[in-house]
């Protein structure tokens, strides 16, 4: 698990009023999945396939 941060952009957009946005920097938890999990997922849908 980590913490990842998101650039300020300036291409947001309201979407009730169509206005452009900026959009403020923010950090966001963030996690890299690992071999067995990647392994135990393509397993079970593999499964559901056939």
């Amino acid at each position: 698990m980590r913490v990842a941060s998101r650039k300020e952009r300036l291409t947001g957009r309201n979407p009730k009023t169509g206005a452009k946005v900026k959009i403020k920097p923010k950090k966001l938890p963030s996690f890299k999945v690992g071999k067995e999990l990647k392994e135990r997922v393509d397993v079970t849908c593999n499964a559901e396939e056939n």
